[in-house]
């Protein structure tokens, strides 16, 4: 056989077998699952914010998401915010952003909400929004800290908690979303600080200062 004809017969049979190696993936929904998962050890997300210089942002603000970050809420899409202790509560903004995978970053803007400022809580509420992956951001409306010298390497502006919603769920995802749908049982009710805190993995925080149990706010 001529090597160019055998060379173009080779492609030809390789062309399918590249294209199903993707559409093959995309008809079996493994697509989603796969780019999910690259997402999930990849984001460089915090679930906990707060911790630094000033009164204000000193506060702990907590997404209540796996240690990675990153949550799929499911079909009910209930999420929760923990709200640390304060001498001067100030108003909790959520923001939820269409999330760059490429830049790493928020894109548009797609949903915020406000929550009056409170005592130390738990707060449950919904993104209200069906994109995925969709970045959430929770941070205190802080006032600028006079007391900080403006030349301090020491930021009074606290980093936000910052976590990652996906669509494809993992056993964490569905364990976590089976216990806030209980926990809205207990709205305008109280849950104790330890079962809350467990229930999130964060045994090593300092809850000294916060009270036994918590107030359970929910905002839908």
């Amino acid at each position: 056989m001529n090597p160019r004809a055998a060379m173009d017969r080779h492609s030809l049979l390789a062309t399918p077998l590249a294209c199903f190696s993707l559409g093959g993936l995309m008809l079996l929904g493994l697509a989603p699952a796969l780019a999910n998962e690259s997402l999930r050890s990849t984001f460089p997300g915090r679930r906990i914010g707060g911790g630094s210089r000033g009164e204000c942002a000193a506060r702990l603000v907590i997404n209540l998401v796996p240690s990675s970050s990153v949550f799929a809420s499911g079909s009910d899409d209930l999420l929760a915010v923990l709200q640390g202790p304060s001498p001067d509560p100030r108003p909790l903004e959520i923001a939820f952003s269409a999330y760059d995978a490429a830049a790493g970053g928020a894109g548009t803007r797609v949903g915020q909400q406000v929550i009056p400022a409170g005592a130390a809580s738990l707060v449950l509420l919904r993104s209200r929004a069906s994109a995925r992956p969709l970045l959430w951001e929770s941070s205190y409306q802080c006032d600028a800290d006079a007391d900080v010298d403006e030349l301090s390497f020491i930021s009074s502006e606290a980093p936000p908690a910052m976590s990652l919603l996906v669509a494809d769920a993992q056993p964490d995802d569905a364990a976590l979303q089976s216990t806030l749908s209980a926990w809205t049982g207990s709205c305008g009710g109280q849950l104790a600080t330890q079962t809350v805190l467990r229930t999130a993995g964060l045994k090593g925080l300092d809850v000294s200062q916060w009270p036994e149990e918590l107030p359970v706010v929910c905002a839908f």
